[in-house]
């Protein structure tokens, strides 16, 4: 037993799940994710610096203190690194449902898109915002699908 919310599914949806988290498992693998979060992180930083050197500039530089310049640094980084995690995820659902539908066919993909739909719809609050950033919906996962084939 995985856990009670996957023994009440059909077993097409214990299929479907299994599936897309062995693919999507595969398309992690094959990236670099130390490097690309290094370089994320160090452009972030970098981005903060010439932000909270702008600032100084703009508002003279008594006005801006060592930590101050530090913390918009890593404000940025780390306002910068979110935003490319949810790039990234987009982008990692984006080919799941594309290595998915080319492996098992486009039935299986549209049965783990409503699998998809139903889960979230479970999820409110905070999570249901982080669930809708980071991952594309039903409807524009569908019109991608469509674009390829």
């Amino acid at each position: 037993m995985v856990n009670a919310a996957f023994e009440e599914l059909s077993a097409d949806e214990k299929e479907c799940t299994l599936v897309s988290a062995v693919v999507c498992l595969d398309l992690i693998k094959k990236r670099r994710v130390s490097l690309t979060t290094a370089v994320l992180v160090g452009v972030g930083i970098g981005l903060g610096f010439v932000v909270g050197g702008g600032l100084g500039v703009a508002y003279g530089l008594h006005y801006i203190s060592g930590w101050q310049l530090g913390l918009c640094a890593l404000a940025a980084a780390v306002i910068y690194f979110l935003v490319q995690a949810i790039v990234r995820g987009r982008r990692i659902v984006y080919r799941l449902d594309h290595r998915v539908t080319e492996v098992m066919g486009r039935p299986f993909t549209d049965l783990m898109l409503d699998l998809d739909r139903r889960q979230r719809s479970e999820f409110s609050g905070p999570v249901s915002v982080c669930l809708k950033l980071a991952i594309p919906s039903e409807i524009r996962r569908t019109q991608r699908l469509d674009a390829i084939s």
